[in-house]
C-alpha cells in the first residue's frame, strides 16, 4: 500500500513569543518542522505534502533543499480541515492511505508513525488517529469512548461536560485515513462553530455518523507526540530530547 503524508505547517508562533512561522521555532538548533519531516521520511511514505501559510516564503527558504516536499499554500487560513482541503489538487488521483500530521510535534518518531499507519492498514478502518494520556488535559480535545471501549467522539475542551473534562485521553491531531476516504470526508466539513473554522477533528464525527469504523493507537509518553504551543513546552521538549538521546542512543529522528 502506498502512503502520503500531509503536514500542517501554516500556523503563527504567537504563543511561542515568535513573530515568524511556528514551525521555524527551533529545538536544539533545528526547526520543529525539520523533526517531523525526518520522522515522515523514516516511516517510508511515498509522498510528502506540507501546507504553509503564515510567512510561507521563510519556511520554503529554510527548507530549500527539501526536494521531496510538495508545498501547498493555504490562503486564507480557515482551520485545520481547510488546510487539508487545499491539498486535494496536489494529491488528486493518489489511491493510497494518507497520514495527516501537525508540523509542531518535534519528538514524534518514525516508529510511532509506522505503528499508526500499520494499524490503519491492518484494521481497514476509515480512519485511525493517535491518542495519548496527559496529566493535565486542559485545552485538549478529549477522546470519548463507549462501554465497549470504542471511540464515540472527540470533544473539544470548551464543549466538554464536567464528566468529559475529567477524561485524560486526548487526540494528538495525528491521523491516518483509508485510501479514498480523506477528501470525501473533509470536503463535507462546515464552519458552524464558535471559531468559524473548518476543523479536521470533525471528520471523526462525520465518519462515526456514517457508521464507518474509527480506530485509535495510543502513545505511551504524551511528551513525545503532542505539539509545542508554549515556551515552557519547548523547554520540556528540550529536556526530554536530551534524556531520550542518552537513554536510547542515536537511533531516533535526529
Amino acid at each position: 500500500m502506498t502512503r502520503a503524508a500531509i503536514i500542517l505547517a501554516g500556523g503563527k508562533g504567537k504563543r511561542m513569543n515568535s513573530s515568524g512561522p511556528k514551525v521555524l521555532v527551533e529545538l536544539d538548533g533545528r526547526p520543529l518542522l525539520g523533526y517531523v519531516l525526518a520522522a515522515v521520511r523514516g516511516a517510508g511514505v511515498d509522498r510528502v505534502v506540507a501546507v504553509i501559510g503564515h510567512e510561507r516564503e521563510k519556511v520554503r527558504s529554510r527548507f530549500a533543499d527539501a526536494d521531496d516536499v510538495e508545498w501547498v499554500v493555504q490562503e486564507p487560513q480557515l482551520g485545520t480541515g481547510h488546510a487539508v482541503q487545499v491539498t486535494e489538487p496536489a494529491l488528486r488521483g493518489f489511491d493510497g492511505e494518507v497520514l495527516v500530521l501537525v508540523g509542531d510535534a518535534p519528538l514524534i518518531t518514525s516508529d510511532v508513525l509506522t505503528r499508526l499507519a500499520a494499524h490503519q492498514h491492518e484494521t481497514q478502518a476509515a480512519c485511525t488517529f493517535l491518542t495519548t494520556h496527559v496529566p493535565d488535559p486542559d485545552g485538549y480535545g478529549r477522546v470519548v469512548r463507549g462501554d465497549d471501549g470504542r471511540v464515540t467522539a472527540i470533544v473539544e475542551h470548551r464543549d466538554c461536560t464536567d464528566e468529559q473534562r475529567r477524561i485524560d485521553e486526548i487526540s494528538t491531531s495525528h491521523y491516518c485515513f483509508a485510501a479514498g476516504t480523506l477528501y470525501p470526508t473533509v470536503n463535507r466539513l462546515t464552519n458552524d462553530n464558535d471559531q468559524r473554522e473548518y476543523l479536521l477533528t470533525d471528520c471523526v464525527a462525520l465518519l462515526l455518523a456514517d457508521g464507518r469504523r474509527v480506530e485509535t493507537v495510543t502513545a505511551d509518553d504524551h511528551r513525545e507526540v503532542v505539539g509545542i504551543n508554549l515556551p515552557e513546552q519547548l523547554a520540556e521538549a528540550e529536556r526530554l530530547k536530551a534524556a531520550l538521546a542518552a537513554a536510547k542512543g542515536p537511533d531516533r529522528n535526529g
